[in-house]
């Protein structure tokens, strides 16, 4: 008599993936964990708008008449969608960017290429580093997404080794839209350093790591960032 194969726990999921006692996800919690705090640092940034708004409109006011000549004229050179709402951008990330981001575009002669930085959050095990990313806007802007990837080497699941990003608002088929900007994508950027997402990884090496030895994944991710992130300038 043949015998019965043993039996195979194929999770809640169907796929050997278990769900949380809640029924979400780790997926999903990461994904909410990440809402929440994008959400309080978008609270905190207002906040911090509201008592700087004196101060920024006394800024335009005494601007140089030779640079704000020089956007104007950039813009005029360049005159479609995307560089019209990208000056908009440029002036807040000027004014009034979120705490520990840096962006500014390459040349003034075309505001489609930027660069930014992010520094590495406190905690994580990449503080004390800053890492620097490219950032090509098409001349659609803000209706399709940018293309965002960081040149300074760091270790990462949703990261591959080109510096290319899995993330989802950078997705035009998930979650991107034309509300975000270049200081919440930052925002999003900072956050996913201290959220990884296995789950959904680009660099499928450190995914694995970070399931199966989470602490030898934080010592590789520090080495990187104490080898390529230290002596980065802000600005």
């Amino acid at each position: 008599m043949d015998q019965q194969p043993p039996f195979v726990d194929m999770g809640d999921r169907g796929d050997g993936f278990q769900l949380t006692e809640n029924g979400n996800s780790h997926w999903q919690a990461t994904r909410d964990r990440i809402r929440d705090r994008l959400r309080e640092q978008e609270r905190s940034r207002e906040r911090a708008r509201e008592r700087t708004r004196e101060r920024s409109l006394e800024w335009e006011r005494i601007r140089p008449p030779d640079e704000q000549s020089g956007r104007l004229a950039a813009a005029a050179k360049n005159a479609i969608p995307a560089v019209l709402r990208l000056v908009k951008e440029l002036h807040v990330m000027e004014t009034d960017p979120p705490e520990n981001t840096w962006a500014r575009p390459k040349s003034m002669s075309n505001l489609l290429r930027w660069r930014a930085k992010i520094r590495g959050p406190e905690g994580s095990p990449y503080e004390g580093g800053i890492f620097e990313l490219s950032m090509s806007f098409p001349e659609a802007y803000p209706f399709e997404a940018p293309i965002v990837r960081f040149t300074t080497p760091l270790y990462h699941c949703n990261v591959n080794g080109l510096g290319y990003i899995c993330v989802d608002i950078l997705d035009e088929q998930q979650c991107w839209s034309p509300g975000l900007t270049v200081d919440k994508l930052l925002l999003s950027l900072s956050a996913l350093l201290n959220d990884a997402d296995p789950l959904t990884a680009y660099n499928a090496e450190a995914a694995g790591q970070y399931l199966q030895d989470r602490e030898r994944y934080d010592q590789i991710a520090r080495s990187w960032t104490e080898r390529h992130a230290m002596d980065v300038p802000w600005d």
